[in-house]
């Protein structure tokens, strides 16, 4: 009667052992992230739709973070641009509504500073301030 040696069970049952725990591990979710992970973080880029008055949508992209905004048109995304203002991380929100001509009104905030902008010729311009923002250090004990 053949006996198998004692050193070539004990390498076939710690191959055996290491096979188990590594499958368990990957099940328990312990392997690489998936895309799923991350959907519980604020979104950078958000979509906003306005109906123009002709009854089409246009479609707006924005980020959250830069305000940097662009359209869509023919299946492609146009930038909207920056007239003189560097691009800088805050928190951004943006506006549209539609207009009686069948354009569409854009307008974009820093809702952490109160700067605020408006689309004119696909061009971004600044909104003029008229008391709008908290007074400054300064301002409040003169």
């Amino acid at each position: 009667m053949l006996r198998p040696p004692v050193k070539w069970i004990a390498l076939v049952s710690s191959c055996l052992l290491i096979s188990i725990c590594s499958q368990t591990l990957h099940a328990q979710g312990l392997a690489k992230p998936s895309r799923t992970d991350f959907l519980e973080v604020e979104p950078v880029f958000e979509l906003i739709t306005v109906r123009k008055s002709n009854g089409a949508d246009q479609l707006i992209r924005y980020s959250r973070r830069t305000g940097v905004t662009s359209y869509l048109k023919k299946n492609r995304w146009r930038l909207i641009k920056e007239n003189g203002r560097r691009v800088r991380n805050s928190l951004y929100q943006v506006s549209a509504t539609a207009d009686a001509t069948g354009g569409w009104n854009l307008y974009r905030m820093d809702v952490l500073n109160g700067d605020s902008w408006a689309v004119s010729s696909l061009v971004w311009n600044l909104i003029e301030e008229d008391g709008v923002k908290e007074p400054t250090t300064e301002q409040r004990y003169k």
